[in-house]
């Protein structure tokens, strides 16, 4: 399995690629696909389209993750929000406090 080369004068690499590479992927598939579909290849069609039944449960588990993560952004968000508010009522509270009528009162 070798590279087909031929050298040149030139110093130029003329050569063929004979690797059948291909990347895995959405596209890849819809394009296995279509080429089963024209060529009524059966065997190409069930792979390509088991492919794709795989690719979109991963999408789909993808998307269910995002969506998880998503709303535990929102729920992040909001307790902080509450909490910030919690936080700004305390000191208000304290400034508000009478303290010579709260030391008389802790004193008795």
């Amino acid at each position: 399995m070798g590279i087909n080369v031929n050298a040149t004068a030139g110093n130029t690499l003329a050569g063929e690629d004979n690797a059948k590479a291909r990347a895995d992927g959405l596209f890849t598939l819809l394009t296995l696909l279509r080429d089963a579909l024209a060529h009524d290849d059966s065997r190409g069609i069930i792979f390509a389209g088991a492919g794709l039944d795989r690719g979109v449960s991963n999408l789909a588990r993808v998307r269910a993750d995002t969506g998880i993560r998503s709303q535990r952004v929102q729920q992040e968000q909001e307790r902080s929000r509450q909490m910030g508010i919690t936080e700004q009522k305390r000191p208000s509270k304290i400034r508000d406090t009478d303290f010579a009528q709260a030391v008389t009162r802790f004193t008795q």
